[in-house]
C-alpha cells in the first residue's frame, strides 16, 4: 500500500523524482549486480589477498575526496537555484567556474602526489609483501581519482538538472566495461596488481571524459564550460555553502576509508576482503535508500526557490515513513546472517 502510494503522485516535480528514482533502482541494481559477480571474478584473476591490498590502496588514495572541499556540492545548489529561476546565463558561469577551480586543485595536486608516491614504501607503511609495480599501481590510481574529480563534475550538472539517472547509466557502463576487460585478462593472462589496476582505472575514466563530450555537446550545450565564462566572483557563492559539505566529507572518508589501512596493516590482505564481502552485502539497502533520496536535493532546492514549501513538507512525511521500512528490512538483514 505504502509503496503504490509512492509511486502514485500527481505534481511534475515529484513524478519527475520518481521516474529517476526508477531508471536510477533499475541501473544501479544491475550495476550492484555485476559488481557482485565481480568480485569472485577479481579474486580468481589476482588472488584475495591482491585484490585486498588493490581495496586498501585505493581507499588510501581516496582520501584525494578531501581537497575537493565541497566545491561540487555547492555547484549543485547554485545551479538547481539559476535553474528554478531560468538564469541560463549564471548556471553556464557556475559550471565554468567550478570546473576551474577544481582544475587548479587537483592538476597541481596530481603532480605533487605523485612525487610525494615516488618516495612511499607501501610495503612498509601496509605491512604486506614486496609487490611488483605498486608505486606504478598506486601512481596510476592517483591519476585516476584527480582527474575523475574533474570530469565527474558532469554528474552533479545532471543531478542539478533532476535528471541523476544518466550518471547512474553511465556508472552501469563504466561496471559492463570492467567486467568484459577483466574477464578477457582472466582468459588471455596472467593476473597482476598492476593489470587489475589498469582495468579497474582506465574504462571509467575514459568513459566520464566521453561523457562530458556528450553532456555538454548533445544535452546541455547551453552551460557548457568556457572559459570566456569563468567568473571567480561566484567562488565565494560556491564555497559558501560547499564548505559544509566539507566538513560531512571528512567525516565520510575518516570512517569509511580507514577501516581497510587498519585492517590490512593489523590482520592481512585477505581480511581486507572477507571485510569487503560483508560490507557489500549491508551496503545494498543503503545505495537503494541513497538512490531513492538522491532526487530530492534538487527537488527541494528548486521547490524552496519557488516557495513551495508544502510540497517539501509533503514529501519529507512520506520519506520518513519509507526510512521505517527500510530500518525493519535492515534488522531483518542482519538478523539473517546469524
Amino acid at each position: 500500500m505504502f509503496l503504490l502510494e509512492y509511486f502514485s503522485s500527481k505534481d511534475n516535480r515529484t513524478k519527475q523524482v520518481e521516474l529517476n528514482s526508477i531508471i536510477m533502482l533499475i541501473a544501479k541494481g544491475v550495476s550492484m549486480f555485476i559488481q557482485l559477480l565481480l568480485v569472485p571474478l577479481t579474486i580468481g584473476y589476482v588472488s584475495s589477498a591482491t585484490y585486498g591490498i588493490w581495496l586498501t590502496l585505493s581507499s588510501v588514495v581516496a582520501w584525494v575526496a578531501l581537497f575537493d572541499i565541497g566545491i561540487n556540492n555547492g555547484l549543485r545548489n547554485r545551479y538547481a537555484e539559476c535553474k528554478a529561476k531560468g538564469d541560463i546565463i549564471k548556471a553556464q558561469k557556475y559550471v565554468s567556474t567550478t570546473y576551474f577551480l577544481l582544475s587548479i586543485i587537483f592538476l597541481p595536486l596530481l603532480l605533487i602526489l605523485l612525487i610525494i608516491n615516488a618516495f612511499i614504501n607501501w610495503s612498509n607503511l601496509l605491512n604486506i609483501p614486496e609487490i611488483d609495480n605498486i608505486q606504478l599501481s598506486t601512481s596510476l590510481l592517483i591519476v585516476y581519482f584527480c582527474l575523475n574529480f574533474i570530469f565527474s563534475t558532469v554528474n552533479i550538472v545532471l543531478t542539478a538538472e533532476m535528471k541523476p539517472a544518466i550518471p547512474s547509466i553511465f556508472a552501469l557502463i563504466q561496471q559492463v566495461m570492467i567486467y568484459i576487460i577483466i574477464w578477457l585478462l582472466t582468459c588471455f593472462t596472467e593476473g597482476n596488481l598492476l593489470k587489475l589496476c589498469i582495468a579497474l582505472t582506465i574504462p571509467p575514466l575514459i568513459i566520464i571524459i566521453l561523457s562530458n563530450v556528450y553532456v555538454f555537446r548533445a544535452k546541455l550545450e547551453s552551460v557548457k564550460p568556457k572559459f570566456s565564462c569563468i567568473d571567480l566572483k561566484l567562488s565565494k557563492s560556491i564555497l559558501s555553502i560547499g564548505y559544509k559539505f566539507f566538513i560531512i566529507q571528512i567525516a565520510v572518508v575518516v570512517l569509511f576509508q580507514t577501516s581497510n589501512f587498519v585492517m590490512i596493516k593489523y590482520y592481512g590482505a585477505d581480511e581486507v576482503t572477507q571485510y569487503n564481502i560483508a560490507y557489500k552485502y549491508f551496503f545494498i539497502l543503503n545505495t537503494i535508500f541513497s538512490i531513492l533520496i538522491s532526487p530530492l536535493w534538487v527537488a527541494v532546492t528548486d521547490s524552496k526557490a519557488k516557495g513551495d514549501y508544502q510540497w517539501i513538507q509533503r514529501t519529507i512525511a512520506k520519506y520518513f515513513r519509507l526510512s521505517v521500512v527500510f530500518m525493519v528490512i535492515g534488522l531483518f538483514m542482519l538478523t539473517s546472517v546469524h
